[in-house]
């Protein structure tokens, strides 16, 4: 499902991702929460030791987006990331019979706890300021989160995404 780039009064959008690096052996988390002006509510990446499958990692990045807008308050979110597999199996509400399945039933209680929810597929150059924060989880070995601010790394990034945005209206 494609999702509309901003999201509608009263909703916002939680953009997730994961990656990994190789040489260190780490795993990043990522999630960035928006409203509809484009205003960032949140962000938070956590970095974890060892490695997994990219689809069990993607699975948690979007279960940590899930938590994170539960845990704001958040009642009306759209979940984008650019993982189609996750989103596919997710939204099919089909019973996940993989060797990850856990994972996806651990998603799908946590979106139990938020009213109304989509989640949506978009190619990896859309997700750029989540994917801009997955080098900070990278580099790092603390969790962190921001309100209201973001961080450095994906502040430009979001500035251009707002300019372009103004642009098409």
């Amino acid at each position: 499902m494609y999702l509309e780039k901003n999201p509608p009064l009263g909703w916002v959008k939680a953009n997730w991702d994961a990656g990994v690096n190789h040489q260190t052996g780490r795993v990043g988390l990522e999630v960035v929460i928006r409203d509809h002006q484009g205003r960032m509510w949140a962000a938070k990446c956590v970095t974890r030791l060892g490695f997994l499958e990219p689809t069990a990692t993607k699975t948690l990045a979007a279960t940590m987006a899930t938590q994170l807008c539960t845990e704001m308050g958040f009642m009306q979110v759209q979940l984008e990331g650019d993982a189609k597999v996750v989103v596919d199996v997710v939204t099919s509400m089909l019973p996940d019979e993989s060797v990850m399945g856990h994972l996806t039933k651990d998603l799908r209680i946590a979106l139990r706890s938020i009213l109304s929810w989509k989640m949506g597929h978009i190619q990896r150059e859309g997700n750029k300021v989540v994917h801009a924060l997955a080098s900070l989880a990278l580099q790092n070995e603390i969790d962190r989160v921001w309100l209201y601010d973001p961080p450095d790394c994906i502040r430009e990034t979001m500035h251009a995404e707002a300019l372009a945005l103004q642009r098409m209206i």
